[in-house]
């Protein structure tokens, strides 16, 4: 048997394409503790901002 709560937690992260996209595209951030710069990509539709790996990546961060 598996927990419910596992099966829920594995479901794979994706989003669909059902709204309109606003605006898109690069942002590069960094921490005064992490010089390491970090690049993603964004995305804004009528009903959130959305940022992702890179351009043509379906997996996005919660």
């Amino acid at each position: 048997n598996i927990p419910l709560m596992r099966v829920v937690m594995s479901k794979k992260q994706t989003k669909r394409k059902s709204n309109k996209i606003l605006k898109e595209g690069w942002v590069v951030h960094y921490t005064n503790q992490m010089n390491m710069r970090k690049k993603h990509y964004w995305r804004l539709d009528t009903k959130s901002l959305t940022m992702y790996q890179d351009e043509s990546s379906t997996r996005y961060y919660k």
